[in-house]
């Protein structure tokens, strides 16, 4: 083996160091090229004058959308290419203030009408309405049913149970929906215990100031502070939200109200549970969550669903919309939706209507 001798090992190292640094170099400019970076300016949710008036406000209910409202999702950049060239997601809400086309209230009799409740996981924050699992659901389902099955979106951001049992109280019923499946996400107990992953988990890997000029130190600092504290962290948070029984007696308290008011509709009662897209392996940290809500709808004989299975070993940060947004992103959705038909297929909660095929099925 050749070994520098001393008078050549600072012309080795000079090499070596100049490498390495055009080695960096190269990175950067590739990384910035892509927009990679571990660093990014909180996203911007614009929508002046899209939520109802306070006096048209259902109590405990917000918050609520205008019939064809305008929204937009916009980012500090686009490392996906996902976005409008601007690095923005604009949406528009149907004649009810939600995801979706427009619709009649009134359900065609040759329709079977699925309503999807959730929150901004159900709403698909940061995704495009054709890649949502609630428009993947209604198109897969049409295919293994039949044409007259309807699914409808009815998922809005910060909604918990509390919000959506009062919704379908006041407004949801008049839809007359055949199934409700509600979409539970862990942080819908109205964030018991403050169970906020969101901004404070991205705050505990952002960068210090002094690595934020480059792409490259930006992104393994974040990567590492996301490796190392990340877990810690939501476990911590977790244990916290755990103490909060009453808030979470709360919210399956009204699972279980939801169950009864479809039941005394004639309408079926489904649950999903969306994991959060963190950790996603056998240790995932908030499965103490899903257990709970598992446990509630086995107590009320509801058929329900976790979707973790699906998701698990999954690299979650491949996952999200943005750097910015742990939002489940188009992939999710798609994996969400072919999950989600299975069940309903395989637990007979969805069938085509007995006259289905006397008009075509809404889109």
């Amino acid at each position: 083996m050749f070994r520098a001798t001393p008078k050549q090992l600072p012309a080795k190292l000079f090499v070596a160091s100049l490498s390495l640094v055009l080695t960096a170099a190269l990175l950067e400019v590739g990384l910035r090229g892509l927009d990679w970076r571990g660093y990014h300016q909180d996203r911007q949710v614009i929508g002046a004058g899209a939520r109802r008036a306070k006096e048209d406000r259902i109590p405990f209910v917000w918050p609520l959308y205008l019939p064809h409202a305008e929204l937009a999702f916009r980012y500090d950049g686009n490392p996906r290419g996902y976005f409008d060239d601007d690095s923005t997601l604009r949406v528009r809400l149907n004649n009810h203030g939600f995801r979706g086309t427009d619709h009649p209230k009134a359900k065609r009799p040759d329709l079977y009408r699925v309503m999807v409740v959730g929150d901004s996981f159900t709403f698909g924050e940061g995704v495009r309405w054709e890649h949502t699992f609630v428009y993947r659901l209604g198109e897969e389902l049409r295919k293994r049913v039949g044409p007259g099955i309807e699914v409808l979106d009815f998922g809005v951001g910060s909604w918990g149970t509390r919000s959506q049992y009062h919704y379908l109280v006041h407004e949801g019923m008049e839809f007359d929906p055949d199934l409700i499946l509600l979409v539970f996400t862990p942080n819908d107990a109205e964030y018991a215990g403050g169970l906020d992953v969101w901004e404070n988990f991205r705050q505990l890997y952002t960068p210090p100031p002094a690595l934020r000029a480059s792409h490259l130190l930006s992104l393994v600092y974040a990567n590492w502070v996301r490796i190392v504290e990340g877990r810690r962290y939501i476990e911590e948070l977790v244990t916290s939200a755990m103490e909060e029984q009453e808030k979470w007696n709360r919210t399956l308290d009204f699972l279980t109200e939801i169950g009864r008011l479809a039941e005394s509709s004639n309408s079926k009662f489904a649950i999903a549970i969306f994991p959060f897209m963190i950790e996603l392996d056998e240790d995932y940290p908030l499965g103490e969550i899903h257990g709970l809500v598992s446990e509630r709808a086995q107590r009320d004989g509801t058929p329900y669903l976790d979707l973790l299975p699906r998701f698990l070993g999954r690299r979650y940060t491949d996952l999200w919309v943005h750097p910015t947004d742990q939002h489940p992103n188009e992939t999710a959705h798609a994996i969400a939706s072919d999950a989600l038909a299975d069940f309903l297929v395989e637990r007979g909660l969805v069938r085509s209507p007995t006259n289905a095929g006397i008009a075509e099925p809404a889109p």
